[in-house]
């Protein structure tokens, strides 16, 4: 037994020595072709590690390519690529190519930060990003609210190779020369009308930032309204592209004027969104109801307020104030009982100022044609108080008006109201070539 035992460990161990030599051959072996026995496949290589597309290393469903709820700055990228916007050395977006992003970024109020853009193509490691390779970058104090209407823009476009940027300021102001408010709002485009506009401003907007690549530009404003108290959609009012002079609205903005701020000009010229008020006073012995423009006037008021039987004034000085659009309107008044025409009248609602209108039963009118010649916006006044008499005209316009018979004379404003002159009722047709 013990004879046998001790041929078969003699047995193993022999063939032990000889794996043992098959062993060390077959590392030898793979050491000549320099591989490693033991290298784990599913590892990435070299090639695959430094070509990694972007996306790979931040996916898109993360919050950097996301808006934030609010911000105050805007990024328009119209580059070809995806950007990469950095602040304090962290990244914070990543814009795709052609696309808007809302970014709030917390800055101390009074002071100005410091945004930095890669493109894409110049980013390895988004953590690293290359100085030498930095594309653009923007000094400026931005908002400390997240209003919409103050927040900064900043566009990236490619057509300058300068790395840092100027800065366009906006205002527009909340209150006209014509004493009214502003009620338009407007965007604003830059070398051209066509295409996306840069930003958009309100009435009553400061210091409107825009981030702008060093350039001279061309500015266009579009004006727009839109009802604060319906659904409808906006109402395209019309273009300024010169101001009262004739000249273009342009500016450049360079290394060395890097900032420049730029006036909103007003839209003057529009009714749409205007609302005026005329009061009417019943001085006769009957209930009377009023018609505009062949409908109950009650129809027409502009207000939220109940309006039904507001049509119906009361005898011996019942009067109301009515709220109406802007527009020509030809006012006829009935008794209430029989429907008999008492008095009838023009009247153009405006604004800027208040109509009256009294009814006596005995009015009697003279029928004046007005020539405006003029290139002004003209209103005629009573020459004496300067009370507006009801009756605007555009520049170029003939309107036939109705004038009470005891007016001789009339005052015809300008628009602003800086300019007058005084006319005498001798025909029945007046011409208003200039002030």
């Amino acid at each position: 037994m013990y004879n046998f035992f001790s041929s078969q460990l003699q047995t193993i161990c022999c063939s032990l020595e000889k794996y043992k030599f098959l062993y060390i051959a077959f590392t030898l072996l793979f050491c000549l072709i320099g591989c490693d026995p033991f290298e784990n496949e599913n590892l990435p290589n070299s090639s695959q590690n430094n070509n990694q597309d972007q996306e790979e290393i931040i996916p898109e469903e993360t919050e950097y390519y996301k808006d934030d709820d609010t911000g105050n700055i805007f990024i328009l990228n119209r580059l070809e690529e995806s950007i990469f916007l950095y602040f304090n050395g962290n990244l914070l977006k990543v814009i795709k190519s052609n696309s808007n992003l809302v970014v709030n970024i917390d800055n101390q109020s009074g002071y100005s930060s410091i945004l930095k853009i890669w493109k894409e193509s110049d980013i390895i490691d988004y953590k690293f990003p290359p100085k030498d390779l930095l594309y653009r970058q923007w000094e400026v104090v931005l908002p400390q609210n997240v209003n919409a209407s103050d927040r900064a823009t900043w566009l990236i476009e490619d057509s300058t190779n300068e790395t840092d940027v100027g800065t366009i300021s906006f205002n527009y102001p909340k209150k006209g020369f014509d004493g009214l408010d502003v009620i338009y709002s407007v965007d604003i485009f830059l070398q051209h009308k066509e295409g996306a506009k840069i930003t958009a401003v309100s009435p009553g907007t400061n210091n409107k930032k825009v981030g702008i690549e060093y350039n001279y530009y061309v500015i266009y404003f579009l004006f727009w309204y839109s009802n604060p108290n319906s659904a409808t959609d906006r109402i395209d009012i019309g273009w300024i592209e010169e101001d009262l002079n004739g000249d273009i609205y342009e500016t450049i903005v360079n290394y060395s004027s890097p900032i420049s701020t730029i006036e909103v000009p007003i839209f003057y010229y529009s009714s749409v969104g205007r609302t005026g008020k005329i009061t009417i006073t019943n001085n006769t012995n009957n209930f009377l109801q009023i018609f505009a423009n062949g409908q109950l006037i009650e129809t027409l008021i502009s207000s939220q307020l109940p309006t039904s039987g507001l049509s119906i004034l009361s005898s011996d000085g019942g009067s109301f104030t009515f709220p109406l659009r802007e527009d020509d309107y030809n006012f006829i008044a009935k008794t209430v009982k029989n429907n008999e025409r008492v008095d009838s009248c023009n009247f153009s609602i405006i604004e800027k100022y208040n109509s009256e209108w009294i009814i006596s039963g005995t009015n009697t009118y003279n029928s004046v044609e007005i020539v405006n010649n003029s290139n002004e916006i003209i209103t005629l006044h009573d020459s004496y108080s300067s009370r507006y008499i009801g009756h605007k005209f555009i520049n170029n316009q003939v309107k036939q008006v109705q004038l009470l018979e005891d007016i001789t004379e009339i005052k015809v404003m300008n628009y602003f109201g800086d300019k007058y002159c005084i006319i005498p009722i001798s025909s029945d047709s007046i011409i208003i070539n200039d002030f």
